[in-house]
């Protein structure tokens, strides 16, 4: 579950280490008045490390797709639960800036109407 002014690590090569989140744009599950992010939602970040000589610098404000979190989910077969919360930075037309992701992706991320994340070749570490 993510919350604002949660730290996020990025999984692509967008040059960006890592964000912090603001605010929770589109979310599946909403409890009460709090937004909580899960997997596959959108949040505005903050971009707060990036490596040297990027396009992107520091304080800038993006777009994120949520596509790994420490909270369990629940599957029909079990349930699943990654070691880190990580994000991939959108840009305004809501596609991937980086071309590559690394890690796993998880289902519910996929199925939220990203098509370009299909595209994406996908390499785990």
């Amino acid at each position: 579950m993510i919350f604002t002014k949660s730290c996020l690590s990025v999984s692509d090569n967008s040059g960006v280490k890592y964000v912090k989140c603001l605010k929770v744009i589109r979310t599946v599950s909403a409890i009460g008045k709090k937004q909580i992010a899960t997997t596959g939602d959108l949040v505005l970040c903050s971009i707060k490390l990036t490596r040297p000589l990027e396009k992107i610098k520091k304080g800038d404000l993006f777009k994120a797709l949520i596509i790994r979190t420490r909270a369990k989910e629940s599957r029909r077969y079990g349930s699943i639960r990654f070691f880190k919360n990580a994000v991939i930075i959108l840009d305004s037309k809501l596609e991937p800036i980086g071309n590559r992701i690394f890690g796993p992706v998880s289902r519910k991320a996929i199925e939220q109407n990203f098509v370009k994340l299909l595209s994406i070749k996908v390499i785990d570490f």
